[in-house]
């Protein structure tokens, strides 16, 4: 198992506990309902955990896939699931999966692109999105922005010396670590990736992205 992913065994861990200790983001639902609404099915949601993202989007839109390498995790969603719920769960690993269909939309929520560490497990994970869409379809996922965290780094290296500011981010719990990117490095993996960038904001309600912003915000389309 390469290292970038073994984080599973967490999520295996606290999969019971996990909505009660991650609460929604706030306008995520919304944000990707309406994207759900606007796409032609099915829908894919990625790292869909115990499928709160996965379930809000098939109530308006389905049929969706809901994909997740915790086996723990895809229980708790399947029994949480309505028994007239429209969604396949799969478990599997985002940066290799297969399906025969293609896809109007893709979600990836909740900051996951942040638990591949490497750039090419990143690139790989956005390239297998790219070829699941269909021409015109939508990719959405949100990332935590470093930027606020690096100032208040700065901030304290200049007072007190002896860190790089600059150096590149990461954090999570232990057995769930994650990394921070920034907008540039975003831009230019979805570039690789052969999608086209539609709009980054700083929430889920569209603002502008700033320096302050919490929530990094993307929405890239597979070009038609």
């Amino acid at each position: 198992m390469r290292r970038a992913h073994r984080h599973g065994s967490w999520y295996d861990r606290c999969a019971t506990q996990y909505d009660r200790t991650r609460p929604y983001l706030p306008g995520e639902l919304d944000f990707y309902r309406a994207l759900a609404r606007a796409a032609i099915p099915p829908l894919l949601v990625l790292a869909c955990g115990t499928g709160r993202v996965a379930l809000a989007v098939a109530a308006v839109a389905g049929p969706v896939v809901a994909l997740d390498r915790s086996a723990a995790m895809l229980a708790v969603a399947r029994a949480a699931a309505p028994a007239t719920a429209n969604v396949h769960w799969v478990r599997g690993d985002m940066r290799a999966f297969a399906f025969a269909c293609r896809f109007g939309l893709i979600c990836l929520p909740f900051r996951s692109l942040q638990h591949l560490l490497a750039p090419a497990d990143q690139l790989a994970a956005l390239r297998c999105c790219a070829e699941h869409l269909q021409p015109g379809g939508r990719l959405a996922f949100s990332l935590g922005n470093p930027q606020p965290l690096r100032r208040l780094l700065a901030r304290f290296a200049a007072r007190q010396g002896g860190l790089d500011a600059q150096a590149s981010l990461r954090g999570g719990p232990r057995g769930a670590p994650f990394r921070y990117l920034e907008p540039e490095e975003v831009n230019a993996l979805l570039r690789a990736a052969g999608l086209d960038v539609e709009r980054v904001s700083g929430g889920f309600a569209g603002e502008p992205l700033t320096a302050w912003s919490m929530e990094q915000v993307w929405v890239a389309r597979r070009p038609a």
